[in-house]
């Protein structure tokens, strides 16, 4: 038997029952306690501080004014604490509340007793300072921040793609001020309390911050502030010489700004850059036009995945030779002047790249970018020089370790609020470009209206199908069909129907966009359904017609590659048209030059499209209509039983996947390893569907499951047999794991 450890990201929870609903912490230990297994800290209103955050976010309704947690309502003698160690005082009660853990709950009235003895009775003799509670002082906490920094290179050479990531730092700084006045009244009836001199040395304690959410932290050693357990820090030390009771040079308020750094546990540090730089030549530019496809895919941490906030900085170094710069995209972009010699250097600030408005998830909002493209168009041919360098800069908004904030909590344990802070990530990269190999590349869009009379003559531009519906159920069925045979179908978009009253129709109309990968080169396509279905079913399918157009578009650096454009639009039109016959009506005998139904070049009344699917390839240009609705790509029923070739498909993946990763070493072992738990679970699935599925589903929603599976299915078909890289891969695999959970796939649970 082999032994592996895994390491597991650790939680702030209740040190009894491991509740993550942290109400206090232990004033002498600083354990996490729950509202059910802490200490009574104030007699009759003990729940007001245990009840937690208010509406206004103030802990246990301080923030209300004159409410029942206000400092007027807690200054009532039935709020006085439990507890006598912050007696003598004069703190609000909130602030002289003690919390404590069970095994230190029993030892408070034997300190308060044995502290009034050493201070009352034996006055000529001065309790030691380690004996003493610490002072409580109650500073503002100003700033807090929590950043991680992600370093490295990127090399693009003759012999491939190279990721260098250097470990991740992280950093945790919190900023505090306390003014004067306030804390030497307290200081002075803590001497008072104690009997202790003015030279006598005195501690203190100024509260605790937990970190919030699965953080996967390593802390370094020396660092006296982090706690035990490494989930929060604590802030204490010695008055004397202690910034945050420096208030010399006519200053008001003492400030103090604590800084702790960590790296990341070995489980949650990244093997590659989550950054990709990929460069092209610009179509038909005269080799002048240098386009940079900025790829990202942070890695998925707890269930949620960073996103882009914005570029910081892009520069590139490019060689003097290729003259000035006379057009860049997107604008902004600032060139130094030349300087003979020496490199020109191109560059954007804090640039934001705007959301997709034409992908918009169930919620309404817009999808956050994955991707962007620079171009730069120069005076002179680039490739005469081919290379070039620079540096890239990017915050997101979430970290790598899994930190998702800090609560503080006051000297006495009880709790205070959320602080105001918002981790972020920081990716730094410098690349050194070789475009040695970079070939010139052309775009090939299939069909080509100015290739009509060429290559292109006998591919059709529409094809109409008389019995055909254009409704859902035939959008099922294409979406499932070419799914099946490995395209990544990303979108499926209806328009808004249209009512003809006359004709007792609708005309509706459906996109279905996604992509086919030939190695690192996407081929995109575009399926696009226009028709008519009566609105009464008594009218038979009959009245029912359908005009389907196909369009494919891709890169190619070299006649292979067009020709397997050319190849995939054909494969693709006969997989759809063949698909739609069989739906068909079939009426007399259509003729020699049509199969399968009633087909014509230019059918009329239907509505085609003026704009060629190829077009609409790119992103949508203004005025687009926007009653364009997203839907779910399939809608089966998956309860119609299993498909015995669906098992065996599944086997074998499993066991080719193994051969990959043990035998070959092609593959990656954590994206085997990924690959192999996802195809477990799909097995499973089709033996118990409810075993995976969190509650009851709609019709729609079981069927999005079941066609989201079908696409990682097909995704897997591609990386074994070679024909998609693994980074590709991975990228498409986690959009599909987020929407599977979305949709309450427990796989990961």
């Amino acid at each position: 038997m082999s032994l592996k450890v895994i390491d597991r990201a650790p939680e702030v929870r209740c040190y009894q029952c491991g509740s993550t609903d942290i109400r206090s912490v232990c004033h002498h230990c600083a354990r996490p306690i729950c509202a059910q297994h802490g200490s009574v800290a104030v007699r009759e209103r003990a729940t007001s501080l245990s009840a937690g955050p208010d509406a206004t976010g103030a802990p246990g309704g301080l923030g209300a004014s004159g409410g029942p947690g206000s400092p007027s309502a807690l200054a009532d003698l039935d709020t006085r604490p439990t507890s006598r160690e912050f007696a003598g005082l004069k703190l609000l009660p909130v602030q002289a509340a003690v919390h404590h853990c069970e095994d230190h709950d029993h030892t408070v009235g034997l300190l308060s007793a044995g502290v009034t003895v050493a201070s009352g009775i034996l006055r000529r003799r001065q309790t030691p300072a380690d004996e003493l509670p610490p002072l409580p002082v109650f500073p503002d906490v100003n700033t807090a921040s929590v950043v991680e920094r992600l370093t490295g290179e990127v090399q693009l050479t003759d012999a491939g793609y190279v990721s260098t990531p250097q470990p991740v730092e992280g950093k945790i700084v919190i900023g505090m001020t306390h003014a004067r006045a306030r804390w030497q009244e307290t200081m002075g009836r803590y001497r008072k309390r104690y009997q202790l001199a003015e030279d006598y040395p005195v501690k203190f304690a100024a509260g605790v911050a937990m970190l919030r959410g699965k953080a996967g932290l390593a802390f370094g050693a020396g660092q006296d502030a982090i706690l035990p357990d490494g989930l929060g820090v604590e802030f204490r030390g010695d008055v004397d010489g202690h910034d945050l009771f420096d208030a010399k040079r006519g200053r008001p308020q003492g400030e103090w700004e604590l800084s702790v750094r960590y790296k990341l546990q070995s489980a949650r540090a990244p093997q590659d850059i989550p950054l990709w730089i990929v460069p092209s030549l610009g179509a038909t530019s005269g080799k002048r036009v240098l386009m940079i496809d900025l790829h990202w895919n942070m890695p998925e941490v707890d269930g949620s995945r960073a996103e882009l906030n914005q570029f910081e900085l892009i520069e590139f170094q490019v060689p003097h030779q290729w003259g000035n710069l006379q057009d860049a995209s997107p604008p902004g972009a600032a060139s130094s002047p030349p300087t003979p010699g020496q490199p020109r250097i191109i560059r954007w600030r804090q640039h934001r790249p705007a959301a997709d408005d034409r992908l918009r998830r169930r919620s309404g909002s817009a999808t956050a970018p994955r991707s962007m493209t620079l171009s730069m168009q120069f005076e002179k041919p680039i490739l005469d020089q081919p290379r070039l360098s620079g540096s890239l800069r990017a915050t997101f908004n979430r970290t790598l370790s899994g930190v998702t904030g800090l609560d503080f909590y006051l000297p006495g344990g009880g709790p205070v609020r959320h602080l105001d802070v918002k981790p972020r990530t920081e990716i730094s990269v410098r690349f050194d470009i070789s475009l040695s190999t970079l070939r010139y590349q052309e775009r090939r869009a299939v069909p080509d209206e100015s290739r009509a009379t060429g290559e292109d003559k006998f591919r059709s531009r529409s094809d109409e199908f008389i019995g055909v519906m254009p409704d859902y159920h035939t959008v099922i069925e294409l979406t499932n069909a070419i799914s099946a045979d490995g395209y990544y179908v990303k979108t499926v978009v209806e328009d808004h129907p249209n009512h003809d009253s006359r004709d007792k129709t609708f005309k509706r109309g459906w996109d279905i966009s996604g992509r086919w990968y030939q190695g690192v080169f996407p081929i995109n396509f575009i399926i696009s359904l226009r028709g008519t279905e009566p609105e009464d079913s008594v009218a038979g399918s009959a009245l029912g017609r359908t005009v389907a157009q196909v369009a494919v578009d891709g890169t190619f650096p070299n006649a292979e590659m067009e020709q397997k454009i050319e190849d995939k639009w054909d494969g693709l039109h006969a997989r759809v048209t063949g698909l739609l016959a069989a739906r068909a009506v079939h009426i007399g005998d259509p003729g020699p030059s049509v199969t399968h139904g009633l087909v014509s070049n230019s059918p009329p009344g239907i509505g085609v499209p003026r704009e060629s699917p190829s077009a609409r390839l790119s992103a949508p240009g203004p005025g687009e209509s926007s009653d364009r609705i997203v839907v779910p790509g399939e809608v089966v029923d998956r309860r119609d039983g299993a498909v015995p070739s669906d098992q065996a498909e599944l086997q074998r993946q499993r066991r080719d996947l193994r051969l990959l990763f043990g035998e070959s070493g092609v593959i990656g072992e954590r994206t085997c390893r990924e690959a192999i738990t996802d195809v477990k679970a799909e097995l499973r699935y089709l033996e118990q569907p409810d075993e995976l599925l969190s509650g009851p589903l709609g019709r729609l929603a079981e069927a999005e499951v079941a066609d989201l599976l079908r696409q990682r299915k097909g995704l897997r078909r591609q990386l074994i047999a070679g024909q998609l890289p693994e980074d590709f891969y991975s990228d498409e695999v986690a959009d599909i794991r987020a929407q599977l959970k979305r949709l309450g796939w427990s796989q990961w649970s």
